[in-house]
């Protein structure tokens, strides 16, 4: 029956024990459920629970909810044991409307009217009068509509089709238009809706026969045509006793159903006798109907629903209802009768359905002996064979009598089990009985076997006869049977490909036109396409919802069907879409049976199943799955919801969200998102992308309904999200722009200003530098200016005095020297004073040369270039050496330090020197050159003897000292000395400064 169909709904996790009064979706899709217990609102797998609070007035009146009304822009009217309340999603705040001098906490009783036909008034009342209320004005209070009643006469408000609402009390009537507001009477109630204390409590307008449905207080129906006039059917629904009736609606099957204390009702329209019961084990507070989501219930035992595709998929009951454990149901067939034939535990079933979907009485054949699962029966040759675990059996269905078979195996080995899985016809003359490892052909008659797949090891085998009568078998190894030379390679190949190496157990096998062929086994179904030569598995990473599949069936519009413990699939060949179907999509039972599949000539498609048989017709069917809807349910920054936050400029409504900025401090972003899904939302999948920082999408299932970044790079990014059902298509994307702004260090003008800094603080780095370097240079010039005066004063001191001091010691020596007698006896003296007066002028010019130094800080090349002239023309008087000299270089304007210049004109003089006074030369050449890069080269060379420049470096000899002190100079100077000499060819010394 349609009440076996009612299952449990999804429910929220705090609903638990809640008694369900009144359910609504809203414009966004969500599910609002009016408790006992506060207003829960709930997305398919999670809930927000709103609850009264005594110390808020925003808050709701009370936590008893009786009914509930979606209003435009995200809005609720609430009715509630302690009064009524408007609240706003976007700003999560309740109102509380206040009928006349109605507190904040009056416990009074009020009303209003639902309006199914739409408008902006609405009608509100309680014992002392009606009130108007205009849903486009959420912020108003309710206005007094009908002034100068008695409290008696207040009794019931309800709106009528084109908008207008219909007041009554018990003996006026009065109707509102609903766009000026104003008030007019009209025709009494019906006298039959009020005796004493019994009124309406609730209404039903059916359109097709312009009917009115009045239920009352005392729980009555009353039938009213569009005059008011009972119908005569009213007097049949008026003498149930329904206890209370608290919801009336037209289901999803487009019938009448009643929800009263005493149980579920149903009845066909239009109406033309009594309802049905349904279910009278519970009692019903409402009903709520969706055409995508089914029907759902509020009852005492919880929440109640029969999905949408519970009208389609059909269920043929084999066994009692009251059976508590159903036997499994194996093989199906049809014979030529039209009798089903079920295999069964300890027994087959026989219904006729030669008028199917209309059906007879099952019968049921036990078989003797221990019980055991009869897997098929096939009808051959006006015999019956029955397959079960101990081999063949020929079923007598007079007597109930089950004949075993002993077969010729004809050589064959016996395997190790007799059970026989699958009996079917080869060319109306053998039976095919997959069996145990291997697939035979069996005469029935002759009772031989033949062994038609002999490479078969596994435990379990499949066989199907397609519509040209050719056996398709698997197992181990894929065949058509009569073999096919041509197309057998092909199978070979593509069962290689997918390593069908035994280790799979195959339980079905289908083929679907004249290129598809399909294998369902414990690892999935893999389909073969034999025009492309192509095959490809699917399995649970390809949406199937479980790996086990029992059966395959194909249609004629070209889907193909699979059922597995989880359901039921469907394929479409053609795009290779699929969608599946479980107890939520009112598939009466989610595990199916091994063997259990059958065709109908009329298309319809049968799976055994746990509670009996699944029947359905493939073009009935039509429903599919809608397109997941994705809404922002928070986002939090640094763990804290922004939801209501005026400085990010949100409410709590986050479906307008364009674009989200964070600034700086704002790192952790978290975003909770949801899929409206009621049906399946444990099914739910997720795709998630961060444009900006993800380059492909990221997979979730159904309970990763939050991602968190830790820190975004400042920058740009859009983060899109959207869902579907495993096997269906993406539903449409939601998505907002993120702009992470850059923290102060990383602003276009805190850098320019910071660049600006760093120039001015580099700037005044340098000028603090310079100044100081200019100090110190200053320091220095002051400093080298009195170190000149002090060498100007020293030199003319000793040009002065010392010098003049020689000069006059030499010429008295002189002067001496001449007044020494020329005796023998004087020429030691004279000798003496000679050799005192040479000293004497050797000391002058070394003075002068010094005097030469300290009279400049620098000397010019010139001037050096004169000394060096003056000295070597000295030189070349005095000792008779013959001299080359050249000084080289392109700046005329050079200038030599003081200092280094007197060094290297001691180091001149001191080469020469050494060179007279060892080497015995008779030319001495020397040559000055000034680079480019100022490095001053000075070589000295001569023809002299010559000498080893190892032995007399290393040991110098008495006297042989001079090279070492030349060294000595040279290091002192930071320069660098080369000797070269060879005995006999005179020797050559180089140096080098950087000047």
């Amino acid at each position: 029956t349609i009440g076996d169909r009612i299952v449990d709904a999804p429910i929220p996790p705090i609903l638990g024990g809640f008694g369900v009064n009144t359910q609504v979706m809203d414009g966004k899709g969500y599910l609002w459920l009016g408790t006992n217990n506060g207003l829960i609102r709930f997305d398919g797998k999670e809930q927000v629970l709103h609850e009264m609070q005594r110390d808020s007035i925003n808050s709701l009146p009370g936590n008893m909810i009786f009914a509930l009304e979606a209003l435009p822009g995200e809005r609720l009217l609430i009715h509630t044991g302690r009064g009524l309340a408007h609240f706003d999603q976007r700003t999560m705040t309740f109102t509380r409307l206040l009928l006349g001098n109605q507190g904040n906490n009056s416990r009074k009783e009020v009303h209003f009217a639902p309006a199914p036909f739409g408008g902006d008034l609405r009608i509100l009342w309680d014992s002392t009068a009606w009130y108007q209320y205009h849903i486009s004005s959420p912020k108003s209070q309710p206005k007094l509509l009908v002034p100068g009643l008695l409290p008696e006469q207040i009794r019931y408000a309800f709106q009528l089709p084109g908008g207008d609402f219909l007041l009554w009390s018990a003996t006026h009537g009065y109707r509102v238009n609903s766009l000026s507001g104003k008030v007019q009477p009209t025709s009494p109630p019906p006298p039959s809706l009020f005796h004493g204390k019994d009124a309406p409590q609730g209404q039903l307008y059916l359109p097709e026969t312009a009917q009115w449905l009045i239920s009352t207080q005392y729980g009555k129906i009353y039938i009213f045509d569009a005059n008011w006039q009972l119908n005569p059917i009213s007097q049949a629904y008026s003498a149930i006793d329904f206890g209370k009736i608290n919801a009336l609606s037209i289901g999803g099957d487009g019938a009448l159903w009643i929800g009263a204390l005493s149980g579920l009702y149903h009845a066909k329209l239009p109406l033309s006798g009594p309802p049905n019961t349904l279910r009278d084990d519970m009692n019903v507070y409402s009903i709520f109907t969706k055409p995508d989501l089914g029907m759902w219930f509020g009852t005492t035992s919880g929440w109640k629903t029969i999905p949408p595709l519970a009208f389609q998929f059909h269920l043929l009951q084999v066994f009692p209802a009251q059976k508590s454990a159903q036997p499994p149901l194996w093989g199906l067939s049809l014979d030529k009768q039209q009798n089903l034939w079920i295999g069964s535990y300890g027994g087959v079933i026989r219904i006729p359905i030669p008028n199917f979907p209309k059906t007879g009485k099952p019968q049921f054949f036990p078989k003797p002996g221990a019980p055991s699962n009869l897997t098929s029966i096939l009808h051959f040759k006006n015999e019956y064979y029955v397959g079960a675990p101990t081999g063949i059996f020929r079923l007598d269905t007079s007597n109930s009598h089950y004949q075993k078979l002993e077969i010729d195996r004809k050589g064959i080995p016996k395997p190790g089990s007799d059970y026989t899985f699958v009996l079917e016809n080869l060319q109306d003359s053998l039976i095919i009985a997959a069996n145990s490892g291997s697939i035979f052909a069996f005469d029935p008659i002759k009772l031989a076997l033949q062994n038609i797949l002999p490479r078969g090891n596994t435990t379990a085998a499949a066989v199907h006869r397609d519509a040209q009568g050719r056996m398709w078998m698997a197992d181990a190894q894929l065949a058509i049977y009569p073999e096919n030379t041509a197309l057998q390679p092909l199978l070979d190949s593509l069962w290689a490909a997918e390593k069908m190496d035994g280790t799979e157990v195959v339980f079905t096998i289908w083929k679907q036109g004249e290129t598809h062929l399909f294998v369902g086994s414990t690892d999935g179904v893999l389909w073969l396409d034999l025009q492309a030569k192509t095959i490809q598995r699917i399995d649970r990473n390809a949406g199937l919802p479980s790996n086990r599949v029992m059966g395959i069936l194909g249609s004629e519009n070209g889907t193909v069907w699979m059922a597995s413990e989880n359901g039921i699939s469907r394929l479409e060949t053609e795009t290779g879409n699929m969608q599946h179907y479980a107890q939520a999509d009112g598939v009466p039972a989610n595990d199916f049976n091994q063997f259990s599949f059958l065709k109908h000539p009329k298309g319809y498609l049968m799976f055994g199943c746990a509670k009996g048989i699944t029947w359905f017709h493939p073009d009935s069917i039509l429903l599919t799955e809608k397109a997941l809807q994705v809404q922002f349910q928070d986002i939090l920054i640094n763990h804290k919801s922004i939801l209501g936050n005026a400085e990010k400029g949100l409410n709590h409504d986050l479906a307008g969200l364009k674009q989200l900025d964070l600034f700086p401090g704002e790192g952790a972003l978290s975003i909770a998102y949801a899929a409206l899904n009621f049906r399946r939302p444990e099914a739910t999948e997720y795709g998630i992308k961060m444009e900006g920082l993800d380059e492909d999408w990221q997979i979730r299932r159904a309970g990763e309904r939050v991602v968190y970044y830790s820190r975004l790079s400042s920058g740009n990014y859009t983060f899109r999200v959207k869902a579907r059902l495993p096997g269906n298509n993406w539903g449409p994307e939601k998505q907002f722009q993120i702009v992470v702004h850059p923290p102060l260090y990383e602003q276009l003008w805190f850098r320019l200003l910071l660049a600006g800094g760093a120039l001015l603080l580099f700037g005044l780095l340098l000028y603090v530098y310079f100044r100081r370097k200019l100090q110190r240079q200053q320091a220095q010039m002051a400093a080298q200016a009195r170190l000149f005066a002090e060498r100007e004063r020293i030199s003319r001191d000793l040009h002065d005095h010392v010098g003049s001091g020689l000069t006059a010691l030499s010429m008295g020596l002189q002067n001496l020297g001449r007044k020494v007698p020329e005796t023998d006896a004087a020429k030691e003296w004279r000798e003496k004073v000679t050799s005192i007066e040479d000293l004497t002028r050797r000391v002058i010019v070394q003075l002068r040369d010094t005097v030469w130094a300290l009279d400049t800080q620098d000397v010019s090349l010139q001037n050096f270039r004169r000394k060096l002239h003056g000295f070597l023309s000295e030189f070349v008087v005095t000792s008779g050496l013959e001299t080359e000299w050249e000084i080289t270089c392109n700046q005329p304007s050079f200038q030599l330090e003081a200092n280094f210049a007197l060094e290297l004109y001691r180091m001149v003089q001191e080469g020469i020197h050494n060179a007279l006074r060892h080497a015995a030369p008779e030319l001495v050449r020397i040559d000055i050159q000034i680079t480019e890069t100022r490095e001053l080269i000075l070589l000295l060379e001569d023809d002299g003897k010559g000498f080893v420049v190892d032995e007399l470096m290393n040991n110098p000899q008495d006297g042989h000292y001079g090279l070492r002190n030349l060294q000595a100079r040279t290091e002192a100077l930071k320069g660098e000395i080369e000797i070269t000499s060879e005995v006999g060819k005179g020797s050559r010394l180089q140096w080098k400064f950087q000047i």
